[in-house]
């Protein structure tokens, strides 16, 4: 063994152990709606025909607009937003029209009427929230576009901005002045689809609308995507009032956490109040924020296991070739100049960093070339499923690879080579379109060093870098996010031959462990969420048995090959913090446990050696992680033992939603020269090209 040899071979395994103790350091919603709780007294003794209702923000007033006494009524609570315990307590003077509804600035030093006719009416209150101190500052506020008979309005949480519901129309007014209706200037507007709307209120951050509607039953709950904006407004459900045979509900608040609705009965002259154990969770479509719906938590365990499922896939692929060399006759000659070009940033700095930068002509990196090189291919397809659990829905998987790999013996007992993989790891999450689709590009150096008495030891580092596209849907609504993310793996397997000269029996010992980074992504949509950086530790060992038995015929040697493994994987409980992005100061989380999973593995598979110098092999495997998951994996792969004249060239050009990559292989012969290359688009796999050309020689 050389000086340079025993170098290298340090070298990996230290950058191995290191990753090894890293993680084995770092080891150590239900949807529901409104329930019907409690009916206040009837108030047919002042108002006949109600149209409005509101709340102080103390929850001990109430008030109610309506067209009979043109005014507004105030109600005393003895126990704040507990209508049971109404008490009269005094009202305004006869506005001379037909009073629809009343609002309030933040501290309630101001009151805001609008009725039957198409300007505004601003009070100050000498008392806050007491409309009994009401006197008149301006009583006909004219702004742009009202209408003759609006029935509702609202403020954001700041009062600079409005809204105005008249007919089945929700119009927003920006002011430029807090509360001052004099300044609103026209902004979005929104058509609803339940009739005239007569009650409009917003939820306290302002991503949900819900509205009450002329000759319609229910209370209707409609998204925004960005908070007071009403431009893309989605319709998410409806909770119908019908409680002591009310079916007219014509206003609606809520008290000032969410957790209790009222709304405003025109046919009973009550109003009724109900409860919710999420805040603002009226509708059984709508969405709890304290709790992870399934769909939800499938797409956090989606993303773990996805950046899990492609480290070990490229372990595996790189592990196989290995002991697939080590069956082939070292005494052939092989030779081929190889070129490996990264024009890609992000690619470029993985090939940087690799332990690999000072071994001079023996790695072809960056467009260098060598000799005594063989290489090999390998395409491969992943069908999984898992199942739901209590907390996290189903999961469908589907992936694809591409492997390509040169390697070469160092000595007669060495080999030492590189790897490239490209592939796309898709999974579907439950049954509403949830999914995610991940693109990884890595390169990974590989060795393996067998000595005098058939053992042998392989051991390989990997990095590489993750791209998802992710899609959650709730009913009608879809949010869109990309993710990207870095990882680092190692595999170390150990191992001795055993048998006779056509039966080889491996038993060995394997070590499996990767790190990976996902960055911190926003989500673009209704209830869009931002998700906090999460760090994924995986660390696995296992025991199996490898059988091949070597057949000839003629000039061919068929090679059987069975595999057994027994793992064992100790993963970390993964915690992922998320937040809202209607409010960034309020901090969710959701805990993925994954540890200590069981996983039985069968491998099938063959060779076909010809004498011309290539191998092909086929395989199958069989992959049932404890009791809910399970993974079948298809692949073809080919060796070539190069001759002369022949070039081999892989590149990975371009970045973000440019990115493509190219093989290309050459062979030169006496009169002219033959070329072949294969483009693939990364983004766009349908755009994929295949060149072939010839140059004659003069």
């Amino acid at each position: 063994m050389t000086a340079k040899n025993s170098q290298l071979d340090h070298t990996y395994l230290k950058y191995f152990l290191l990753l090894v103790i890293l993680n084995f350091l770092s080891i150590s919603s239900a949807y529901a709606e409104a329930d019907y709780s409690q009916t206040s007294a009837s108030f047919s003794n002042k108002e006949l025909y109600p149209t409005g209702l509101e709340f102080n923000t103390d929850g001990d007033k109430m008030y109610i607009t309506g067209t009979q006494g043109s005014n507004v009524t105030q109600y005393s609570l003895t126990t704040p937003f507990d209508v049971s315990t109404i008490a009269f307590e005094g009202e305004t003077d006869n506005a001379g029209y037909f009073v629809s509804d009343v609002a309030f600035n933040s501290d309630g030093t101001k009151m805001f009427l609008v009725g039957y006719r198409d300007s505004i009416a601003e009070y100050n209150l000498g008392t806050p929230f007491d409309v009994r101190t009401a006197s008149l500052v301006n009583d006909g506020h004219t702004i742009a576009g009202l209408g003759t008979q609006p029935k509702s309005f609202a403020f954001n949480d700041d009062g600079m901005r409005m809204f105005i519901a008249e007919s089945a129309t929700i119009r927003a007014y920006d002011l430029s002045i807090s509360y001052d209706v004099s300044s609103a200037v026209s902004a979005e507007t929104y058509e609803t689809t339940y009739g005239v709307i007569t009650g409009l209120v917003f939820n306290s951050d302002g991503s949900r609308i819900f509205t009450t509607a002329q000759d319609n039953d229910s209370v209707n709950e409609y998204a925004m995507p960005t908070t007071y904006n009403i431009t893309d407004t989605i319709y998410i459900g409806s909770f119908k009032i019908d409680e002591d045979g009310e079916n007219n509900p014509k206003g609606v608040a809520f008290n000032s956490d969410g957790t209790k609705m009222f709304a405003l009965g025109f046919h009973n002259k009550q109003v009724y109040e109900y409860t919710m154990s999420c805040p603002f969770q009226v509708t059984s479509s709508s969405i709890c924020r304290s709790d992870v719906s399934s769909d939800q938590a499938g797409l956090i365990d989606a993303q773990i296991k996805s950046s899990i499922r492609l480290a070990q896939q490229t372990s595996d692929i790189i592990l196989d070739r290995i002991a697939r060399a080590r069956v082939l006759d070292s005494t052939e000659k092989m030779s081929a100049n190889i070129g490996i070009s990264f024009t890609n940033p992000e690619v470029a700095n993985i090939a940087n960093i690799l332990p690999i930068a000072n071994l001079g002509d023996y790695i072809p990196f960056q467009g260098s070339e060598g000799n005594d090189w063989s290489t090999w291919v390998n395409a491969d397809i992943t069908v999984g499923e898992i199942d739901e659990t209590g907390t996290s829905s189903s999961q469908d998987i589907l992936a694809n690879g591409v492997s390509l790999g040169f390697d070469k013996r160092l000595s007669s007992n060495k080999l030492f080579g590189l790897s490239m993989r490209i592939a796309n790891d898709i999974v579907d999450i439950g049954s509403e379109g949830t999914n995610i689709s991940t693109q990884s590009v890595n390169v990974s150096a590989y060795g393996s060093y067998f000595a005098d008495n058939d053992s042998f030891i392989d051991l390989l580092i990997g990095f590489g870098h993750l791209q998802s596209d992710i899609d959650r849907v709730r009913g009608s609504i879809t949010t869109n996010g990309d993710r990207e993310g870095n990882q680092i793996f190692g595999s170390l397997k150990f191992g001795k031959r055993m048998g006779n000269e056509d039966v080889n029996i491996y038993p060995y010992g394997k070590i499996h462990t990767s790190f990976s980074q996902l960055d911190e992504y926003n989500e673009v949509g209704v209830d869009a969420i931002k998700f906090d950086p999460l760090s994924i530790n995986s660390l696995s060992g296992s025991f199996g048995l490898e059988l091949d038995k070597k057949m000839i015929y003629g000039d061919v040697k068929l090679l059987p090959r069975l595999k057994l493994e027994y793992a064992k994987e100790f993963s970390s409980e993964y915690i992922q913090d998320y937040y809202y992005a209607s409010d960034l100061n309020t901090k969710y989380s959701y805990s993925s446990d994954n540890i200590n999973l069981d996983i039985i593995i069968l491998n099938l598979g063959f060779d076909v050696i010809n004498d011309n110098g290539v191998t092909f092999s086929s395989g199958f495997k069989r992959e049932e992680r404890g009791d809910t998951e399970s993974y079948d994996t298809f692949s073809l792969s080919a060796n070539y033992l190069a001759q002369d004249d022949s070039k081999y060239s892989l590149s990975l050009q371009g970045s973000g939603a440019d990115l493509s990559s190219s093989i290309e292989v050459s062979k030169g012969f006496d009169l002219f020269d033959l070329n072949a290359q294969f483009e693939y688009d990364v983004i766009a796999p349908n755009t994929n090209k295949i060149n072939i050309s010839a140059v004659y020689n003069f």
